[in-house]
């Protein structure tokens, strides 16, 4: 979380082996996301993957080329 000074959070997904990240998401000026804390993620059996911005109670799914699929946004 804050990246580059803005507040703006990105998930990341390594591989053990190479220690490099192989695929990122961190949103895009245009719809940006932010979670101080308690953010989470979790790749789906589809291949997508599916995140949660806590700060907004937003949760979304986004592709393997980070397009978005879904998102919910509880009225809570």
């Amino acid at each position: 979380n804050l990246w580059d000074g803005k507040k703006q959070s990105r998930v990341f997904e390594f591989d053990p082996f190479t220690k490099q990240i192989v695929w990122e998401y961190h949103g895009t000026e245009e719809n940006p996301f932010y979670s101080f804390d308690c953010g989470s993620c979790q790749r789906l059996a589809n291949g997508n993957t599916l995140i949660s911005e806590t700060n907004s109670g937003r949760a979304f799914e986004v592709t393997r080329d980070r397009t978005i699929v879904w998102e919910f946004y509880t009225p809570h």
